[in-house]
């Protein structure tokens, strides 16, 4: 049976884990990004401080 992605990621070394993590995140699109931390178009536009359609919904 095919392990799964969840539990190879938890037999890794912290470091090793720190590192693919933080080459998803940078290959990560917008709309994933927002999904990650739960926050809308609206949210980030605040956070940003611009308007809300100056935040890309598209992939």
């Amino acid at each position: 049976m095919a392990k799964k992605p969840d539990d190879i990621m938890v037999a890794l070394q912290a470091q090793h884990r720190a590192r693919i993590e933080g080459r998803a995140m940078k290959l990560a699109t917008p709309k994933v990004l927002r999904k990650v931390v739960e926050a809308s178009r609206k949210d980030l536009s605040a956070v940003f401080d611009v308007v809300p359609n100056a935040i890309s919904s598209s992939k």
